[in-house]
């Protein structure tokens, strides 16, 4: 794939992202993101076989970038709470720069889910982020800890940063001025450091 074909690319995807952030998933449609895009409407179809394709790869970008925020590979002298503690600092940057990220990620992967045909592939992104954080707690769990449990832990940290992007979502900004989505991440890791003391 060529340069200015890659470039033009990712330039769909990120508008497709902004749109569905601005305006929601139901009422998205291509003509929408090529605008945004500053494309040709041809550009955005001849890219992308349909909608619901450009909306799938779109979700393969939200899910690679929250993959790509988490830390590259635990250190040696990490323990499994230095891994969680870590991953809790990483979303938690992650969320204060892209605060809208990990809503629309949830919003694609529960449109995309309804459909038949792309059913099992929005739901192997889902996987794969999990599969992403499960890695770096496995890495890090003493012998004893089995492979299930690091799996069951990271769908709760998945869980945790959706809730926290729709809490963030819906708060008036008045009530909590200054507080950026990440926030509860650094409360929850200052409590951890803290426990970790005791």
């Amino acid at each position: 794939m060529g340069t200015q074909t890659s470039d033009r690319r990712a330039s769909i995807l990120a508008a497709t992202l902004r749109v569905v952030g601005r305006d929601g998933v139901a009422s998205i449609t291509t003509r929408k993101i090529a605008q945004d895009a500053g494309v040709n409407l041809s550009a955005v179809h001849r890219y992308f076989s349909s909608k619901d394709a450009l909306l799938l790869a779109a979700l393969d970008e939200a899910t690679t970038v929250m993959i790509a925020a988490l830390p590259a590979s635990p250190r040696a002298d990490w323990s499994h709470s230095a891994a969680v503690d870590e991953t809790c600092l990483s979303l938690g940057v992650l969320i204060d720069a892209e605060p809208c990220l990990p809503l629309i990620r949830c919003e694609l992967l529960l449109y995309l889910r309804h459909l038949p045909a792309l059913n099992q592939a929005a739901r192997r992104q889902q996987g794969r982020y999990v599969a992403a954080l499960a890695g770096l707690y496995y890495s890090t769990s003493s012998v004893g800890e089995h492979a299930t449990a690091c799996h069951a832990f990271a769908e709760l940290v998945a869980t945790m940063v959706d809730g926290l992007a729709l809490t963030s979502a819906s708060r008036d900004a008045r009530n909590a001025p200054g507080r950026a989505p990440g926030h509860a991440f650094r409360v929850v890791r200052g409590h951890s450091r803290i426990g970790d003391r005791s």
